[in-house]
C-alpha cells in the first residue's frame, strides 16, 4: 500500500518533535579544550579563559544552526555533532592554602554549554528523506539511533595540582558544580524503509525527550532549576628529558534535575483501520505520553591519551587522541611547537592537524596570553570551528 511522503514526513516532525537533527538547537554553542597539566610555580596565580569549540558531521555549522538541511551529508559510520562554549576565571592560591603543603589549590568561577549528538547512517539518511523536496534516491532499509546529551549553566570549580618530582609525575584533580539552566536529552531508536518501486514507507520510530522548556497542557510546577556535578583527573609523567606522556578525563559526572518535563513518543506507520465502507486504510500513527519526571544521566565524559617528544630545544612534536563516551570515532591530533626565550618575554608557536575533523589549528604564545584557532574552512562551509584565548599571571 503506497504512503504519501509528505504525510510520514508530517508526522514525523509532529510526533517527534524538531526531527532528528535539527533536536540540537541553535542555543547551543568540547569538551573543554584540556590541555595536559601544567603545575605552577608556588605562589598566586589568576587566569581567565573564553573558548569555543564547534564541530558538525554532517553539515556545516552554519546550516546546523540556523537548521537548513538541504547540504546534509552521511558519513560513513557514525555522524557527530558537538558544540562547547566557556568562559572562566581562576585563582591559583599558594601551597598551604586550602590544599596540602606538597600541592596548589586553584578555585574557579565559569559559565558554559554543551552539546553532544551522535547519530548512526540510517538517522542522517532518513533526516535527508524529511528535508528533500522530492523522493529518496533509491531504497532504503535502515535501522535509527540518535543520542543527544545537552546542558547549559553556571557554577564553581574547586582544582588540586600537585607533583612527584622524583618520578617526574605530576596530576590535577577538579571537582566541578553546575546550576543548569538548560537541559535536553533525547533518544531515538526504531527502524525506515522506502520502496522506491511503489513509492511506500514503512517506520517505527520511539523518542524520549527530557527537556525544560517543553509545555504541554495541565502541566505541573517543576524545578525552575538543575545541577550537574562533575569531575576531572589528569596525570603528566616525564619519563625522560625528551619524552612526556599524559592521561586524562573530563566532564565525568552526572546531570540532574527534578521534575522536568518528560516526553515520550512512538511513531508507527504500519497501522490498519477501516473506514465507512469497511476499506482498509493504512495512515501513520502517533501515540506519545507527556509527564514530569527525575532527570539523572550522566554527562558525556571526554577521555584524553597523548604524548610529546623534544627532539630539539624548545621544538616538541606531540600528538593525542579523544574519545567521547558513546562516540565511535576517536578523535586524534597531532601538532609541532616551538618556544623561544624564557620569562615574560617568551614566545611560542604551535601548528597542528585535527584528523577527523580536518581542521588546521594554530596557536601563539607571547608573555601571558596564550591564543589558539582551528578550523576546516574560512567561509560558510565550515564544519569544524575553535578559537581559545588565554591570559594568566603570576605573582
Amino acid at each position: 500500500m503506497s504512503r504519501q511522503r509528505p504525510t510520514v514526513a508530517h508526522r514525523l516532525a509532529a510526533g517527534l518533535p524538531g526531527g532528528l537533527l535539527l533536536a540540537c538547537p541553535a542555543w547551543l554553542g568540547a569538551q573543554t579544550l584540556a590541555q595536559p597539566p601544567d603545575l605552577a610555580p608556588a605562589g598566586w596565580g589568576a587566569e581567565v579563559l573564553l573558548q569555543s569549540d564547534r564541530f558538525s558531521d554532517p553539515l556545516p555549522l552554519a546550516d546546523l544552526l540556523a537548521s537548513r538541511l538541504a547540504g546534509l551529508k552521511v558519513r560513513h559510520g557514525q555522524s557527530l555533532i558537538y558544540l562547547r562554549d566557556e568562559a572562566r576565571m581562576t585563582a591559583r592560591l599558594p601551597p598551604g592554602w586550602a590544599a596540602p603543603a606538597s600541592g596548589q589549590t586553584t578555585l574557579s568561577v565559569l559559565a558554559r554549554q554543551s552539546a553532544t549528538l551522535v547519530a548512526n547512517r540510517g538517522a542522517v539518511t532518513l533526516t535527508q528523506d524529511i528535508a528533500a523536496s522530492g523522493p529518496p534516491p533509491g531504497d532504503y532499509d535502515a535501522q535509527v539511533n540518535l543520542r543527544l546529551r545537552a546542558f547549559a549553566g553556571w557554577g564553581a570549580e574547586w582544582g588540586w595540582q600537585g607533583a612527584a618530582s622524583e618520578h617526574g609525575l605530576q596530576w590535577q584533580v577538579a571537582v566541578q558544580g553546575l546550576q543548569l539552566v538548560r537541559v535536553l536529552t533525547r533518544d531515538i531508536q526504531g527502524w525506515a524503509q522506502f520502496d522506491a518501486t511503489n513509492a511506500s514507507y514503512a517506520t517505527q520510530l520511539q523518542s524520549d525527550q527530557f527537556n525544560d522548556r517543553h509545555r504541554y497542557p495541565f502541566q505541573g510546577p517543576s524545578e525552575p532549576r538543575g545541577w550537574a556535578w562533575l569531575g576531572q583527573v589528569n596525570l603528566r609523567w616525564q619519563a625522560s628529558p625528551q619524552w612526556a606522556w599524559h592521561v586524562g578525563v573530563t566532564d565525568l559526572g552526572w546531570l540532574h534535575w527534578r521534575r522536568v518535563a518528560h516526553e515520550t513518543a512512538r511513531l508507527d506507520s504500519q497501522v490498519a483501520s477501516t473506514d465507512s465502507q469497511g476499506n482498509v486504510v493504512y495512515a501513520s500513527l502517533v501515540n506519545g505520553h507527556n509527564g514530569q519526571d527525575t532527570l539523572a544521566t550522566r554527562a558525556p565524559a571526554t577521555w584524553r591519551l597523548g604524548g610529546a617528544w623534544g627532539w630539539a630545544p624548545g621544538s616538541t612534536l606531540e600528538a593525542d587522541v579523544r574519545k567521547i563516551t558513546g562516540v565511535q570515532a576517536w578523535l586524534p591530533y597531532s601538532g609541532v611547537r616551538q618556544a623561544w626565550g624564557e620569562g615574560p618575554e617568551a614566545w611560542g608557536l604551535s601548528a597542528g592537524w585535527r584528523w577527523h575533523e580536518r581542521a588546521v589549528q594554530l596557536g601563539l604564545q607571547h608573555g601571558p596570553w596564550q591564543v589558539q584557532l582551528a578550523g576546516d574552512a574560512l567561509d560558510a562551509s565550515a564544519r569544524s570551528r575553535m578559537a581559545s584565548v588565554r591570559w594568566q599571571h603570576r605573582w
